[in-house]
């Protein structure tokens, strides 16, 4: 995580082993993670229960306060093959958060 360069995306798609305690500054991490843009994608244990409680939780902040999920996320792009697109507006200071549209 210490090696990933802002706007990049870290995929954990593996169980470690064993048991092995690792102590992490959380804050530190969190900071990093947010003003680096940086995304965790995780298939490890994910099933649709975990996929009905990320749509409840989105449901509890928009619910909480309105209109923030399309307050965040600023910039779609149409698309997979407008990753061109995706790439130039992550260059954009002014765009919060890009995300691409896959399907409607």
């Amino acid at each position: 995580m210490e090696v990933l360069a802002h706007n990049g995306a870290l995929i954990w798609t593996s169980i470690a082993g064993g048991k092995h305690e690792v102590t992490i500054d959380a804050a530190r991490i969190n900071l990093e993670w947010v003003l680096g843009n940086k995304l965790l994608v995780s298939s490890v244990n994910g099933n649709r229960r975990h996929f009905e409680l990320g749509i409840q939780a989105l449901s509890h902040g928009e619910h909480t306060y309105p209109g923030v999920t399309e307050r965040i996320l600023t910039n779609p792009v149409s698309g997979l093959d407008n990753y061109q697109e995706m790439m130039r507006l992550l260059e954009d200071k002014e765009a919060l958060k890009v995300y691409v549209e896959v399907a409607h």
